[in-house]
């Protein structure tokens, strides 16, 4: 007997929940569409079978007297399921009734300053009217539930006649209107005092705005004193404080908040393209006028200010982990708490003496324009990260000594048509996209160890230049006149090399020594006029330079010319040694521009 009962569960099972329900269903409409005297008993009479005598003749109704047996107990409907489901139904229904709870209640209890980083749709009025609907909708989900769990329950509420039922029904549905109604009054109450809540901070909200508008007129004026040096830094500090004000009231109307803050950061940028006072010195670079420097020490509390609100690197990061393409994980947040790194800032025609931006990460920035800005002193932007998907602009500038250490700049960069008239680093600097460097270098320059992982152009003028150390992992075009010593000793190009055009002009020499080109390296029409050194220079293939450079001189570029390179009047290359050990040079020594490959190879 218990091998067939559990044979049954496990055919039961294996029909699944929902042919369970529809047996329990039709054998619950069998007993309540049958006679209301008939007695509920599980199994019919068999076929052939004599009827049961009529009661009420003496003849005792055995059924009605006898205790029905265990198996014939009402079971209610989808017991099954509800012994193997409970814990997930009631754990359903809890979660439903939290998130109702919260999509209603939930903004009302929300903080005004943490609002602002919530979407606007969870404070509508629509949110609310949906938490409404699911909270009515769990509601009677969990009666019919009651109702159809319990046999007595859904005797006791629709009887067992048409009359008891009927009854039970309007019952029923003036229980629902009744839950409809409660709801729709509790609903009422939250709506009329969100609305008084919301006109009261309309009202201060309209009154702030007011104040912060004459604070930024006020500012703004602070900037045009021209008595005091000390008015106008107070200025720039009270626009910053306004910027961060607008950005606390972000939560109340994000779009006009972000638009006020680039006002005042728009006003502070303003002020950094008036021009300085006039210098009476002479020219001297070592003393400055009195009215000089105290502009000087206002644009400081400039750049402090713009650093306070950025995203900054640590000095001792992991170099590892910021030579890659991604966001700093060891940068901290800005000082002031708000970034202003999404601003599109644009400092183009701007006069920034002793500018100082180090450690700053210029992010999510659409933008960074020094077009025709004037640097004066020593400017630094080291460990500094671009962050700009576009170009950042610094062409057409005005420099006198910068350092770009360590930097890293995304996306690409442009420094075309820039003079830097003091001493330049860009000792390991990283760029990420296309670099133009068409510019003029007029004291020494250093992109020891730099990379560039996007072409560059290097359509330059170079005083004393070192590249030792760098790498290029795209084309690279160095059609620059070199007017002192430069180097590209341990330099990798893993793209094209284009020199073409170049001149070595001055002073002592020019050396690639150990310098290895993965791709081709063209040195049409480069002119050598002082010595150069290409010892253990590898080109591509592993070519030793005594071969490669010839090669190289030859290798033309479309629409360059078909000259090749040429060694001037008593030039000298060293080439390294050839297969015998022999020491290898290319020696012009005629009183004339020689052609490379026509100069024969002097090996000793």
């Amino acid at each position: 007997m218990v091998h067939e009962q559990k044979k049954g569960w496990q055919r039961r099972r294996r029909r699944g929940p929902l042919p369970t329900v529809g047996r329990a269903l039709l054998s619950r409409i069998r007993r309540f569409t049958s006679a209301p005297n008939s007695p509920r008993i599980a199994n019919q009479a068999s076929p052939g079978a004599s009827p049961a005598p009529p009661r009420g003749e003496g003849t005792p109704d055995v059924l009605t007297t006898m205790e029905p047996p265990a198996v014939l107990e009402d079971r209610p409907i989808d017991s099954d399921i509800w012994v193997r489901h409970r814990q997930h139904i009631v754990m359903i229904m809890t979660v439903w009734l939290l998130v109702s709870l919260i999509i209603i209640v939930g903004p009302s209890l929300i903080p005004r300053h943490w609002s602002g980083h919530l979407p606007s749709w969870t404070s509508s009025i629509s949110t609310r009217i949906i938490g409404v609907i699911l909270l009515l909708f769990l509601t009677l989900a969990t009666v019919a539930f009651a109702i159809a769990r319990n046999s007595d329950i859904r005797l006791a509420v629709f009887g067992s006649t048409p009359e008891l039922k009927a009854s039970g029904y309007q019952k029923a549905i003036g229980a629902a209107i009744a839950v409809l109604v409660a709801l729709i009054a509790v609903f009422g109450v939250l709506i009329t005092v969100e609305s008084n809540v919301r006109n009261t901070n309309n009202q201060l909200s309209a009154q702030e705005e007011a104040q912060l508008n004459e604070r930024f007129q006020a500012a703004a004026g602070m900037l045009g004193d021209t008595q005091s040096a000390a008015v106008r830094a107070a200025g720039i500090t009270a626009l910053a404080a306004i910027a961060d004000d607008w950005v606390a009231r972000a939560h109340l109307d994000p779009e006009k908040a972000m638009l006020r803050r680039d006002q005042c950061i728009r006003t502070i940028e303003a002020y950094l393209k008036t021009p300085l006072p006039l210098d009476d010195t002479d020219g001297d670079e070592a003393t400055h006028s009195p009215e000089w420097e105290q502009e000087r020490a206002v644009r400081q509390v400039a750049y402090k200010v713009i650093n306070d609100h950025l995203w900054s690197a640590l000095e001792l990061c992991d170099s590892g982990t910021l030579s890659d393409q991604e966001f700093p994980t060891c940068a901290v947040e800005p000082r002031s708490g708000n970034n202003w790194g999404d601003h599109p800032f644009d400092f183009s025609h701007s006069y920034l003496p002793e500018a100082t931006f180090d450690h700053a990460i210029f992010w999510p920035a659409d933008s960074i324009d020094f077009s025709s800005a004037q640097f004066y002193g020593d400017s630094s932007f080291r460990d500094a990260r671009f962050w700009s998907s576009n170009p950042w602009v610094y062409a057409h500038a005005y420099v006198v000594g910068t350092s770009f250490s360590h930097a890293q700049f995304w996306g690409s960069s442009d420094f075309g048509n820039s003079e830097f008239y003091g001493e330049t680093s860009f000792y390991e600097t990283n760029f990420w996209g296309a670099t133009n460097f068409g510019a003029t270098f007029r004291l020494d320059t250093s992109f020891v160890s730099a990379e560039f992982h996007g072409p560059a152009d290097f359509s330059s003028t170079f005083q004393r230049v070192d590249f030792s150390g760098a790498q290029f992992y795209d084309e690279v075009e160095i059609g620059s006149s070199f007017h002192d010593d430069s180097g590209f000793v341990l330099s990798e190009f893993h793209g094209k090399a284009d020199f073409s055009h170049s001149r070595f002009e001055c002073c002592l020499f020019a050396t690639f020594s150990s310098a290895q080109f993965y791709d081709d390296a063209v040195f049409s029409s480069t002119g050598f006029l002082v010595d150069a050194d290409f010892s253990d220079v590898k080109f591509r293939d592993g070519t030793p330079a005594t071969t490669g450079l010839r090669d190289a001189a030859e290798l033309h570029t479309p629409g360059v010319g078909n000259r090749a390179g040429w060694l001037g009047a008593g030039v000298t290359i060293d080439v390294g040694t050839n297969e015998s050990g022999q020491k290898c040079r290319l020696v012009n020594d005629t009183g004339n521009d020689v052609l490379i490959p026509d100069i024969s190879l002097v090996c000793e």
